[in-house]
């Protein structure tokens, strides 16, 4: 088992909205750029205001038992 730390957590949002985020601005023509900073701005305020403090991650392995 591994738990993420906040930082972790902070890291890995902030590396694809900031990712997505870069893209749309080093590609202002492009027709999906609006959406995608859209989108990399709605999650980025929705992860700080809305779920941050109650987010996390469960791993499940099912497998069929017998009877």
């Amino acid at each position: 088992m591994d738990v993420g730390t906040r930082h972790e957590l902070d890291a890995y949002e902030g590396g694809w909205t900031g990712t997505l985020a870069s893209w749309a601005l080093d590609h202002p023509d492009d027709p999906d750029s609006p959406h995608a900073l859209a989108a990399a701005a709605t999650h980025r305020a929705e992860w700080l205001r809305v779920y941050r403090e109650a987010f996390g991650f469960v791993c499940l392995v099912l497998r069929p038992t017998s009877g």
